[in-house]
């Protein structure tokens, strides 16, 4: 398969469902697609979104972490995915939970102040570019077909950002704080599940929106000023259970949470 993504495969990726069984993987369609393949149907997959009305608002990184690349598996860190106004949500807004896993990311949510395009693109670069950091967390719904293993690296990465949503505060922070040292603390249900700080991604946010715009640059791709870019959990996504309600609260960026409900579809 060319940089030219088959109708069929788009089709296909257009109205997958990880929750309708029986589970049909991508890798069904092309059993020899790689990874850049993979991808080359991701954003030809947003592209078709946006044609109809949704719009790109920027990118995330998945696979940051030690305990991330543990659960996506080795050899794809860090995932690049993008993402639709459609997946982002208020905060204190209510996500319906469905059968699996849901886990909970606390993440630093970087707004570029102007363009950011690779290749060659360096760490001062980065920090140039950046109008300020937010509070952010993003809810990573896993499908039992998911956690029974049946979705190949290729699915995950044309599939990146398609499930889910993301939760961005509004309060803007100046990008003259230090995020290698900036904490966070999770809770579910009022409980603390998770603590961690910004250096556990790839050792600093910064490094995370360096690499996103390289690595997109390859696609012909760029980070946009105005854009969010999502850095990846700076604490260890763990599943949620029985969730009724999660917070997020930052050290110095502030806090926000949501509400669940359940759902058996």
């Amino acid at each position: 398969m060319s940089t030219d993504v088959p109708d069929e495969v788009l089709e296909f990726l257009d109205g997958h469902d990880m929750w309708h069984e029986p589970y049909r993987d991508l890798l069904s369609l092309r059993p020899d697609m790689t990874a850049d393949e993979a991808y080359w149907c991701q954003f030809a997959l947003m592209d078709r979104r946006a044609a109809r009305g949704d719009a790109i608002v920027g990118y995330k990184a998945a696979g940051t972490t030690r305990s991330a690349r543990e659960l996506l598996g080795d050899g794809i860190s860090p995932v690049v995915g993008t993402l639709m106004r459609s997946v982002l949500m208020d905060e204190g807004a209510t996500f319906a939970v469905r059968p699996g896993k849901t886990f909970i990311e606390a993440e630093v949510a970087v707004l570029l102040g102007r363009d950011l395009s690779g290749p060659g693109v360096t760490y001062f670069d980065a920090i140039s570019a950046i109008e300020g950091y937010l509070p952010a967390m993003e809810i990573s719904p896993w499908s039992p077909a998911v956690l029974a293993k049946k979705r190949s690296q290729q699915h995950l990465l044309a599939t990146q950002k398609t499930t889910g949503s993301i939760v961005v505060g509004r309060s803007v922070a100046r990008p003259s704080i230090d995020l290698r040292y900036e904490g966070a603390v999770v809770e579910v249900n009022g409980e603390v599940v998770a603590t961690g700080a910004g250096a556990e991604v790839m050792g600093d946010p910064i490094n995370v929106v360096v690499a996103l715009a390289n690595n997109l640059a390859k696609f012909g791709r760029a980070l946009r000023a105005g854009m969010i870019v999502m850095t990846g959990s700076v604490a260890e996504p763990l599943p949620a259970e029985n969730l009724t309600d999660a917070r997020v609260t930052f050290s110095r960026l502030g806090s926000l949470g949501v509400r669940f409900v359940g759902t058996d579809r």
